[in-house]
């Protein structure tokens, strides 16, 4: 099975995600809820859910343009539990915001959230969510699995803001809400 890397126009959509508050309008289980509201590291819950160390690969860093034609660079990552991928992210970083922070160009197989933390100085915003054609992110799709669940967010500096868009393999949810 291969992964897709996320169409750029669906990271950047303004439909299509949901509030917290929506999310819960589309009874979506309590604990799979619960596990796509979780507030910490990723790495770390995954760690502790499959028992496993996790290690991040990143696939792509490329530059994109917004739809003003404001250039950054765009990178791609696969998370991965022991030998199980668990998580693939995408992170779309402006020029802005890599002038003020330039190691975050150099990451390489970082995980952010960990990289940040030593940084300071940001917050991150409310997520969002959404369900993905499983189709749009594997080809071929997993047998019985019709749709990923998504969630993104903004880490958001003095000078803007990345967005990081984390898509969950299937199973990983109930993992992560079962710990």
């Amino acid at each position: 099975m291969h992964t897709n890397f996320i169409p750029t126009e669906l990271l950047l959509s303004k439909t299509y995600w949901m509030s917290s508050e929506e999310l819960t309008e589309h009874m979506i289980s309590p604990s799979i809820k619960v596990a796509l509201e979780f507030n910490g590291l990723l790495t770390a819950a995954l760690g502790e859910a499959y028992a496993k160390p996790v290690s991040v690969t990143c696939l792509r860093q490329s530059e994109w343009a917004d739809a003003r034609g404001i250039l950054g660079l765009r990178r791609d990552v696969l998370l991965k539990a022991g030998d199980v991928s668990v998580v693939t992210a995408s992170t779309l970083m402006p020029a802005g915001v890599l002038d003020a922070h330039p190691w975050l160009a150099h990451l390489g197989d970082k995980p952010l959230g960990e990289a940040l933390k030593n940084h300071g100085h940001f917050w991150r915003e409310p997520f969002e969510f959404m369900r993905i054609d499983a189709d749009l992110i594997f080809q071929p799709p997993p047998p019985a699995t019709q749709f990923l669940w998504a969630r993104r967010f903004r880490f958001t500096f003095e000078i803007g803001a990345l967005l990081v868009t984390e898509i969950f393999f299937p199973g990983v949810l109930d993992r992560l809400s079962l710990k």
